[in-house]
């Protein structure tokens, strides 16, 4: 991985090696300690605490519902405004008034909107998955309501910040957000790891959340509460309508993000409903594993994503194509890494009769859902792409792989069991999303007379 990073960053010039060195060490640490939350979890939990736990992580990530993707608008713009600025601090605020105008309105909506959203999540979440679980016996032996409601309380905190860091990200902040996130992530999965191994089951779920809050707090009230605080108090020089700068693209982002949920969230309570929560359990250890390498393969697009926003706002969509082909590049490397890694640590388990094999999903279930994986990191370029000149056109497409996923899983599931679910994510992405996203970009590049160019050529 070491030499194809070196190789990538040589290549494509791609980002500031300090950013990229924090990304790196965070899909680093991801690679050591994903494995021992899962040892632990599968050995320390019952298999039915094991599902409870997948469960409560599926059902927070309800919060899609209410946050329906604004933070990539959000992120987006605040690019776009940033682009005449040099760096996100008062002296350079103070020497431009309209980017500081446009930059403190963009704040104030964001701030006022996710306080909104992440209320409603609290109220509505929290009664939700009290009602969810009323009828489980695990509910009077580990006190698991009293465990949902702080689960939920944290996530809303958590849910409120998610806006102002993506400001912050848009803002040029991309490095700094990098270091900041490889803390947080280490403190929450030696938390998750320490409570795990004290017997603490899913109390140790909401422990793991408080690092990544406090980093939230340290960043926008210590590091940057004094450009906030000048943005709060600037007036207005320029108007900024929601319904005509931030609706259009904001109610397609919405469609995404709710189908969104129904695609990568909704299994693991439908397998609770329907298989009960040891088999809930059992997939969501597969489950993870994919969101893992999800994770690590389109960590490369999210970090270039306000870079993108801004070659679109100076029109340099030739560097913007290298960009994307540089991503390109280095996904389709790591998903080969992480398939053969897969086969390797896998057949070692095997080989040593591991009994940690009989909480997890066997190997074509998971080979199914690592292909998957790397499916979609070809996906979230292509939306990525897409997304930098702040248009949303994969609204449609969400509707339809969601559609797909679910109506195929729940057909499924009582005839082939868990299968159902791997065979559900992998036609979804692999022969829908993919190609879909893809026919999107030729569209996008036909529109700006790219490939028109190319072709007379």
């Amino acid at each position: 991985m070491l030499k194809i990073y070196k190789e990538f960053i040589d290549e494509y010039n791609f980002l500031s090696s300090k950013a990229l060195n924090y990304s790196l060490l965070t899909v680093i640490s991801q690679l050591v300690f994903t494995p021992i939350i899962i040892l632990l979890i599968t050995t320390k939990m019952s298999p039915e605490e094991q599902g409870y736990y997948y469960t409560f992580l599926s059902l927070v990530a309800l919060q899609s519902f209410f946050e329906l993707g604004l933070f990539t608008y959000v992120l987006n713009k605040s690019a776009e405004f940033f682009s005449d600025l040099q760096e996100f601090n008062i002296r350079f605020l103070e020497q431009s008034a309209i980017v500081k105008s446009n930059l403190a309105m963009l704040y104030r909506m964001t701030r006022k909107m996710y306080f909104i959203i992440a209320f409603f999540f609290l109220v509505c979440i929290g009664c939700i998955g009290l009602v969810f679980f009323a009828d489980s016996n695990i509910l009077e032996i580990n006190h698991t309501q009293w465990v949902w409601l702080g689960l939920t309380i944290l996530c809303a905190i958590q849910l409120f910040y998610l806006g102002l860091n993506s400001f912050l990200e848009g803002c040029g902040q991309i490095e700094r957000m990098e270091k900041f996130k490889l803390i947080a992530f280490i403190l929450s999965s030696i938390t998750l790891i320490t409570s795990l191994s004290f017997g603490l089951g899913l109390v140790s779920l909401c422990l793991s959340f408080i690092p990544r809050i406090l980093k939230d707090v340290y960043l926008v009230h210590f590091v940057f509460g004094k450009e906030f605080k000048l943005l709060a108090c600037t007036q207005n020089i320029s108007s900024f309508n929601f319904m005509t700068s931030v609706a259009p693209m904001q109610f397609r982002l919405a469609i995404s993000g709710i189908f969104s949920y129904l695609q990568y969230n909704a299994l693991v309570p439908m397998v609770f409903t329907v298989l009960g929560p040891a088999q809930a359990g059992t997939i969501g250890v597969g489950l993870q594993v994919m969101s893992f390498l999800q994770q690590v393969l389109t960590r490369w697009t999210h970090i270039q994503q306000p870079r993108m926003a801004k070659l679109v706002s100076l029109k340099k969509f030739a560097e913007l194509d290298t960009l994307v082909k540089g991503i390109q590049a280095i996904t389709i490397k790591l998903s080969v890494l992480m398939i053969l890694g897969f086969i390797l640590v896998f057949s070692t388990l095997k080989a040593f009769e591991f009994q940690i094999l009989d909480r997890m999903p066997n190997v074509v279930i998971f080979l199914m859902l690592i292909v998957a994986a790397s499916a979609y990191g070809q996906v979230s370029i292509r939306i990525g792409y897409l997304r930098a000149f702040v248009e949303e056109r994969a609204h449609v497409l969400s509707m339809t792989i969601a559609v797909v996923n679910v109506v195929i899983c729940y057909a499924l599931l009582e005839l082939i069991g868990l299968y159902a679910v791997s065979c559900s994510y992998l036609f979804a992405i692999l022969f829908v999303a993919l190609p879909w996203c893809q026919f999107l970009v030729w569209g996008k590049k036909v529109e700006l007379g790219q490939i028109v160019r190319l072709s007379v050529k």
